[in-house]
């Protein structure tokens, strides 16, 4: 897929459930935007036109930023998008396991 596909489906999903983080879409570890030693920046939330980002030196939360879609890389992107739509489908099994389809 396309990144301007990639994109253009995120924010599609962003659109249907509004601002999601990493809790509400129940990720086991963040998405790594940037690491290096001791310093390490993890994308947390998606917004509608930006991830956010939350910088650690040392584990220490030290700042938070934004970074558009299009300045991401295609792989994390991809896993971006793999990641909605799992949330997406372990949403589908709990509707047919409540019976509520």
């Amino acid at each position: 897929m396309k990144k301007k596909n990639l994109i253009s489906e995120i924010k599609k999903a962003i659109k249907n459930y509004g601002w999601l983080n990493s809790a509400t879409l129940n990720w086991d570890s963040d998405i790594i935007f940037n690491s290096m030693g001791n310093h390490c920046q993890l994308i947390d939330t998606l917004k509608s036109d930006s991830v956010g980002v939350t910088e650690y030196i040392h584990e220490q939360e030290t700042a938070t930023f934004s970074v558009n879609y299009s300045d991401l890389s295609k792989n994390i992107l991809m896993e971006i998008y793999h990641r909605i739509q799992e949330m997406e489908l372990y949403e589908i099994e709990t509707l047919i396991a409540n019976k509520t389809v």
